[in-house]
């Protein structure tokens, strides 16, 4: 799943820009020249006070803690 097909919200329903660094390995280290796998995300603005946030695509939602 691309990562740019993702919607990220706070629990306030706020968007989040975000972006991500990519690797071309797989999981056993294997180089893959047709994808690249999000090894990094970072998402701004996070606000202090929220208690998560909210990553939604076509197959999936999941809620990830802040703190």
């Amino acid at each position: 799943m691309q990562p740019s097909l993702w919607t990220v919200t706070d629990d306030k329903g706020n968007i989040l820009k975000w972006e991500a660094e990519y690797n071309l390995f797989d999981i056993n280290g294997k180089v893959e020249k047709d994808k690249a796998y999000p090894r990094l995300i970072k998402f701004s603005p996070v606000s202090p006070d929220i208690a998560y946030i909210n990553i939604k695509s076509s197959k999936f939602e999941v809620k990830l803690p802040v703190k």
